[in-house]
């Protein structure tokens, strides 16, 4: 199984933030991770106002692993897997706002 928009893979998810989630907990499987990363996958497509198909935008890849990793990290914390979160959410919210400004972004 896959995420339901196909934005990122585990794989690529877990060579971006240095995680094997699998090791970390063998309760965080493919599936587990890709449901996270539907998620991630809704709350782009809700941003941008549409969901994408053939080839997704480098933008989109990039704000769906930012955003997954934000979503991993929360389960890891709450799990007691980490005792702070490692992420400056104000500075990840910067960057996927200017990965998806370009033609996707909706302002108010």
């Amino acid at each position: 199984m896959a995420s339901t928009y196909g934005y990122t893979t585990v794989a690529l998810l877990e060579a971006f933030t240095g995680t094997d989630y699998s090791a970390v907990n063998a309760g965080y499987t493919d599936v587990f991770i890709e449901a996270k990363i539907t998620l991630a996958e809704e709350i782009v497509n809700g941003i941008c106002g549409q969901s994408f198909t053939g080839t997704i935008p480098d933008g989109v890849k990039a704000a769906v692993k930012i955003l997954s990793n934000q979503i991993m990290e929360n389960i890891l914390l709450g799990d007691g897997y980490l005792e702070n979160i490692t992420y400056d959410e104000k500075f990840d919210n910067k960057l996927i706002e200017q990965a998806l400004k370009h033609n996707f972004y909706k302002r108010n």
